[in-house]
């Protein structure tokens, strides 16, 4: 009995001194810039940085649940309310159209009937373009968010890495991200979504015409999206592998020489192993705490967009199947087409997202 009794006081002991180690470290850190920029993003809420931390490593997930699905929810049901009027206008469009290809032969003269397709066709294509640019902006906006949201938690992040891991693991996470957020500005927003663009309007225009002659174009900007796309997240991946492999050894190395170099001093070297080992502990806790929160709201960013997105696709290419045996191939053509363009803005932001969350989750793992 005296044996158990003493060594439950040592587990409480050790319990509390390992969160006295964990909210000294805590209150290093300064999250203002995170809170702002959340703030900022969601202005309905009004959790901290902190107060999401001390949650996830205390493991109490509910309350952060209740948070994801709440802003989820509230961006989905604005996004999917915006299109609500566009498909209604599409649909009505679309039964015109069916309407005027089936009885084209009652007209005479054929110029009616082609003059009535073209009419039909650019207000279909006025229409389209609407709904596809609400959501291209939608898309943009929230890869500026993303990477916005990456620039004020890199900081807070590095720091618990160099607490926990070291300098070399810590240099090396901060330059990767910053490569990150300049390749998402440089590559996916000024090049990839412009991209997407012009391929849904040389993909329109190509069925505007009985014959096609932008097909090689656009099957060319489809390969090109796709193939940069695919660079993109091999390079990441490629580089988070080998950075996972060398710099946590290096720091691994410089950390063990520190500890034995503390263990010999005469008298307080177990002390102060025992109390390096601790604070070491608590700062892995804290790094793949900050590294969660990250992820978690890496998620949110994207998980409406791509919802959406996906959604859109097939809604899309529902569309174009059920009115392809009554209307124009030309219409179906066109409405095909917009679900290859949610198709691409899908692609887009799941790429985007993969490479921000690869980089955390490869890194927390690596680091541990």
């Amino acid at each position: 009995m005296a044996n158990d009794q003493n060594i439950s006081e040592e587990n409480v002991s050790d319990q509390t001194t390992s969160d006295q180690a964990e909210e000294l470290l805590l209150d290093r850190f300064d999250f203002r810039e995170v809170d702002r920029s959340l703030q900022e993003l969601f202005p309905q809420e009004k959790r901290s940085m902190e107060e999401i931390l001390r949650e996830l490593m205390h493991g109490d997930l509910k309350p952060t649940g209740e948070l994801v699905l709440g802003l989820i929810k509230e961006q989905m049901g604005y996004e999917l309310t915006s299109h609500r009027k566009i498909w209604v206008e599409l649909l009505v469009l679309i039964l015109i159209s069916a309407i005027f290809t089936n009885f084209s032969e009652a007209f005479q003269n054929r110029q009616i009937s082609e003059v009535s397709f073209y009419i039909l066709y650019l207000l279909m294509i006025t229409i389209c373009l609407q709904g596809f640019l609400i959501t291209l902006d939608g898309a943009e906006e929230r890869l500026g968010d993303l990477t916005e949201f990456m620039k004020v938690l890199a900081p807070s992040y590095c720091m618990a890495i160099a607490f926990s891991t070291g300098a070399a693991s810590s240099l090396a996470f901060y330059n990767l991200v910053l490569l990150i957020i300049y390749v998402v500005n440089l590559v996916i927003v000024n090049l990839l979504l412009p991209m997407v663009h012009l391929f849904l309007m040389m993909k329109i225009m190509n069925y505007l015409t009985e014959e096609e002659y932008l097909t090689q174009f656009t099957e060319l900007c489809r390969k090109l999206i796709g193939w940069i796309l695919k660079i993109l997240v091999g390079a990441v991946a490629g580089i988070n592998i080998i950075q996972g492999m060398l710099t946590p050894a290096m720091d691994s190395l410089n950390r063990t020489i520190l500890g034995r170099g503390v263990e010999v001093i005469p008298g307080i070297g177990n002390v102060l192993g025992g109390m390096t080992d601790v604070a070491l502990a608590s700062a892995v806790v804290i790094k793949n705490g900050i590294g969660m929160t990250g992820l978690i709201f890496c998620g949110v960013f994207c998980i409406s967009p791509v919802v959406k997105m996906a959604a859109l696709t097939l809604l899309y290419k529902l569309l174009a199947a059920v009115v392809e045996p009554v209307s124009h191939q030309r219409i179906v053509g066109c409405v095909s087409s917009i679900s290859e363009g949610y198709e691409l803005l899908l692609k887009i932001m799941t790429s985007t997202g993969l490479l921000f969350m690869l980089t955390l989750a490869v890194l927390s793992a690596t680091t541990s």
